[in-house]
């Protein structure tokens, strides 16, 4: 966790494809933005080791894009049950192309 960052909120069905940065020439994929770090300008597809939930919502990372595969789950911000909402990445470390909120709070 020591890496870039990148804020993403809402669900997104392939981060190869950024619906915020499309032109007449398609959509830009999400990058990562802190400057100084590690990744900085990589894209955010199949390069994340790590997630921070900062909603209030569960979110759930997934491997394939449109929300398939195996997952990493995250519960809502400040979260102090047996679950961080915060941590590295088990079965999408590194393989990780979408994401979705569409979960009850926690």
């Amino acid at each position: 966790m020591a890496g870039s960052k990148r804020c993403i909120f809402g669900d997104v069905h392939n981060y190869a494809a950024n619906p915020t940065a499309c032109s007449s020439q398609g959509c830009l994929p999400y990058r990562y933005e802190t400057d100084g770090k590690n990744g900085q300008g990589t894209t955010v597809k199949n390069n994340a080791a790590s997630a921070y939930n900062y909603s209030g919502w569960v979110v759930r990372v997934y491997f394939n894009s449109g929300w398939g595969g195996t997952w990493d789950s995250f519960p809502p911000y400040g979260y102090q049950g047996s679950a961080q909402w915060y941590g590295n990445l088990n079965g999408t470390y590194n393989n990780n192309a979408s994401q979705n909120m569409a979960y009850e709070p926690a």
